[in-house]
């Protein structure tokens, strides 16, 4: 019993020495069929689509092409450029950078752009597929990372999804 509290010790205090570390790990995006069917280029039906982010223009066409070494090559009016997909943080200029990520298995892009006074703002997009592959919806929201690196809010509308179609 002895031995096995002195090992439950030793363990959390190996974590809380770690835990900075594992928070900060790099998780690598999967090449799943959610992710790589999304290659191609994508027309934005106009028609559809609700939301909407205050001073985001709503990108016509995007472009996904899948490289080696592991990233997506995007092609948009709002970002063209390579995304490595090991988790990484890329530099985008002009106090940009761009992480990629996956939520629900979905490819999902985060693009922090540094403000004035340690402010941050935070466009999160995430590209989901139909089923029969041939509709793409953009869904991004935009908010605001203040100084103390609490989460704020943006006043004038923080969401939007789009629809796109396949080429």
């Amino acid at each position: 019993m002895i031995c096995c509290r002195r090992l439950s010790i030793a363990f959390v205090c190996a974590l809380t020495m770690l835990g900075d570390a594992v928070v900060r790990a790099q998780i690598p995006v999967p090449l799943s069929d959610n992710v790589s069917d999304l290659a191609g280029e994508w027309k934005r039906d106009p028609r559809r689509g609700t939301g909407g982010i205050c001073g985001v223009v709503e990108d016509e066409t995007i472009t996904f092409a899948f490289t080696e070494p592991r990233s997506v090559s995007i092609r948009s009016r709002y970002f063209t450029g390579n995304v490595p997909l090991d988790g990484s943080s890329a530099s985008i200029g002009s106090g940009r950078t761009i992480v990629a990520s996956t939520d629900a298995g979905w490819l999902k892009l985060s693009i922090t752009t540094a403000r004035d006074g340690g402010f941050a703002n935070v466009m999160q997009e995430v590209f989901i597929l139909n089923r029969d592959r041939r509709e793409l919806t953009l869904w991004r929201t935009l908010n605001t990372v203040l100084p103390d690196g609490s989460s704020g809010k943006i006043d004038c509308g923080n969401r939007a999804a789009s629809i796109y179609l396949r080429q």
